[in-house]
């Protein structure tokens, strides 16, 4: 089951790397308003049940449509899931991206 496990988030890091960079181009150029909630997204602490990959890796899910099975099988969390989209709504996912490879390389 862990292993499975293991595979599964391997291929969803895989597409999420592929969707990331697509969604970084479409969102190049976002308007100065965006800059104090970029600030905001970049340096806020997270909630216990959020972290920048999840919020990226729900977005991905959410455009394949199986985010009911991936919150199932604790890939992403319900929060992160309400935080991709309201991410997507306001055109801020490539400050969550930024924020996710931030924290990975730290």
């Amino acid at each position: 089951m862990r292993a499975t496990t293991n595979r599964r988030r391997s291929m969803v890091s895989g597409l999420l790397v592929a969707t990331v960079l697509l969604a970084g181009a479409a969102l190049t150029g976002c308007a100065s308003t965006v800059d104090s909630r970029a600030d905001y997204i970049m340096t806020r602490p997270l909630p216990a049940d959020v972290t920048a990959k999840g919020v990226v890796l729900a977005a991905v899910l959410l455009a394949s449509g199986d985010i009911d099975n991936a919150v199932g099988n604790g890939l992403v969390t319900p929060a992160e899931v309400d935080t991709a989209k309201t991410a997507i709504d306001q055109d801020l996912l490539e400050y969550w991206k930024q924020r996710a490879e931030k924290e990975s390389a730290g």
